[in-house]
């Protein structure tokens, strides 16, 4: 065999070769995802082994290894969720070109390959821990067993010793109506638990949704804000609270300068005595005007110590089925808010609840439920719980008086990958609807 048919036959092996290690990268990647979804699948069904977990995520909790580890989970999520999708594209897209394509694109692939080798063994540039977060949650009294009170979960997590706990409590407490009067449900049991923890209150104010009204309330008279800003301060002062925390929904659009106007009152009698005020809003990225219409993103982050972002109910009962807080969506809704507040004033709020969608509208409307009643759920119908990789939370479907229903909610692990965002994106902290909801 001559030197010239040598170098060709040598050359093809080289080409096969090549191309084999491209093909079998998109096999690789299905492979190794199949693997670690069955681990996660075996961990959610073995109780030992996912109380072993539990364990050990508790003494790490809080620990200078701990924080370590948890930002580098965060970031090796974080990097595989970006990787795969691209690594497949570029496999299909390698095997759709010509053969002098394919073969100039494995010779780079070696090459790339060899380089990487070699680069690992370089120290790693930089490698910085998590820091500790401000975590802060949601608080109601509770009505009945699926509305559990958050008074429970909340001394659960105070005196369990995993980690520094909650620091701030928005307890569900005062409605403003319309007249500008305030209607209270304040706890003084609860107030003292959190004053001998150094547990910070911040009730949360809402408006009264009154049926067939459009939630302007308050907002339609100055002279009811005056008055409702006056109770409100003398409930603070009568309470003891750290601060105040406005938590306005639903509000026309029409009335933005007016919401701004109450955040501003707010603001100044608040610093006035020394206390702190903390707005609580809705993304408006692909969210109605309804929802988020009647916020003023940078007016609000102006006059606020704290922004609460509430980045869940991306599908909810006005909507179609999908996803609570697709995480996509969470991350371009804080990407979108930090444009206007800055990231030191933001709390990124993630639920822990969800809804049990009938696949047909005539059976009426999602059920909201708790994330500890959609476990229990799927246990009870013996229902599959599934990982939803698009929108990164869990669900499962079942039958129900002959109508195929689907859960979809936000469990534990899906709650940690989003305060990987916060983390991620310097917020402020973390803020979580509500204690008392999570997976017991």
């Amino acid at each position: 065999m001559g030197g010239r048919s040598l170098f060709r036959a040598a050359a093809r092996r080289v080409y096969e070769i090549a191309v084999e290690m491209i093909r079998g990268l998109g096999r690789d990647f299905e492979r190794y995802a199949g693997i670690a979804s069955n681990f996660l699948e075996r961990v959610r069904s073995a109780p030992s082994l996912r109380q072993g977990l539990e364990t050990v995520e508790r003494g790490l909790n809080g620990s200078t290894i701990g924080r370590y580890l948890d930002g580098f989970l965060g970031r090796l999520d974080e990097a595989a969720l970006w990787l795969r999708p691209r690594l497949l594209s570029a496999h299909r897209w390698a095997m759709s070109r010509s053969r002098e394509e394919r073969a100039a694109i494995a010779v780079a692939a070696v090459a790339v390959a060899f380089l990487g080798r070699s680069l690992s063994s370089l120290p790693p540039s930089r490698f910085v821990p998590a820091r500790n977060i401000e975590t802060s949650a949601f608080f109601e009294n509770g009505w009945g067993e699926v509305f559990p009170s958050s008074f429970p979960a909340l001394k659960g997590l105070a005196e369990s010793g995993a980690g520094r706990g909650v620091d701030v409590i928005y307890p569900v407490w005062h409605t403003v109506m319309p007249d500008g009067t305030v209607e209270s449900a304040s706890s003084r049991e609860v107030l003292a638990y959190c004053r001998a923890r150094g547990i910070a209150v911040v009730p949360a104010v809402t408006n009264a949704k009154i049926p067939g009204g459009d939630n302007s309330g308050v907002l339609r008279d100055r002279g009811a804000m005056r008055r409702a800003v006056d109770a409100l301060v003398a409930e603070v002062e009568a309470g003891g609270y750290d601060g105040l925390n406005l938590s306005f929904e639903l509000v026309p659009p029409e009335y933005k300068k007016r919401l701004t106007e109450l955040a501003s009152s707010l603001s100044a009698a608040m610093k006035d005595r020394g206390r702190s005020f903390v707005v609580s809003v809705f993304p408006d990225a692909e969210m109605p005007a309804e929802i988020s219409g009647a916020y003023d993103y940078r007016a609000l982050g102006a006059v606020a110590d704290v922004v609460v972002l509430m980045a869940y109910d991306r599908h909810w009962p006005g909507s179609t089925e999908g996803p609570v807080a697709p995480f996509g969506w969470v991350d371009a809704a804080i990407r979108r808010t930090a444009r206007l507040i800055p990231a030191s004033k933001l709390s990124l709020g993630i639920g822990s609840y969800g809804y049990d969608w009938p696949s047909i509208a005539r059976a009426g409307k999602p059920e909201y439920i708790s994330a500890a009643t959609a476990v229990a759920r799927a246990a009870a119908q013996g229902a599959r719980i599934e990982w939803d990789s698009a929108g990164m939370e869990p669900f499962y479907t079942y039958d129900s008086g002959g109508i195929r229903r689907i859960v979809r909610f936000i469990d534990k692990t899906a709650v940690a990958l989003r305060a990987g965002l916060a983390r991620r994106y310097g917020l402020r902290g973390v803020a979580f609807w509500r204690l008392g909801f999570e997976e017991q």
